[in-house]
């Protein structure tokens, strides 16, 4: 017979930590709030310099977080974005820009992205978007494998 801690202890054993896992398109400034963040919160942070260097190591990783600075993607920053969310993973992209309104919030959801934050990035409005965006990212990956996988007998 087992005792309840044993089992508790066995079943924590088998369980996988699961973390966020981040990719980073952003300028210095911005790259040295989010690396201090995740070094408390037990991140999973992968930092690019160019679209193509972010592009490949969200593959590589499987991220499912992105954060995506709009004056690193350049002047086509909504084909960049829609690029980002194209991963089969559902990715979540996070764009940072200068100047967040309504009008740059619609246009970043209608091109893929989960979230608009302001620049300078604030430690608690990255910690809330990254939380936001891992449960759902969690959640609908497993709506999605319930409805994929086939019924059992």
């Amino acid at each position: 017979m087992h005792s309840p801690l044993s089992v508790v202890s066995a079943i924590l054993r088998k369980r996988k930590v699961v973390k966020p896992t981040i990719v980073a398109l952003l300028t210095e400034g911005e790259r040295a709030v989010v690396l201090d963040i995740s070094s408390r919160r037990d991140w999973d942070v992968h930092f690019a310099t160019t679209f193509p260097d972010a592009r490949a190591l969200i593959d590589r990783v499987k991220a499912q977080i992105v954060f995506m600075d709009r004056d690193l993607a350049g002047p086509d920053w909504r084909e960049t974005m829609s690029s980002f969310a194209s991963s089969s993973r559902r990715t979540c992209i996070i764009l940072i820009s200068g100047v967040v309104d309504a009008y740059l919030w619609n246009e970043a959801v209608r091109y893929g992205g989960y979230e608009v934050l302001s620049k300078p990035l604030r430690e608690e409005d990255v910690s809330r978007a990254v939380r936001l965006a891992w449960s759902y990212w969690s959640t609908a990956t497993r709506a999605s494998a319930m409805t994929t996988s086939p019924a059992k007998r």
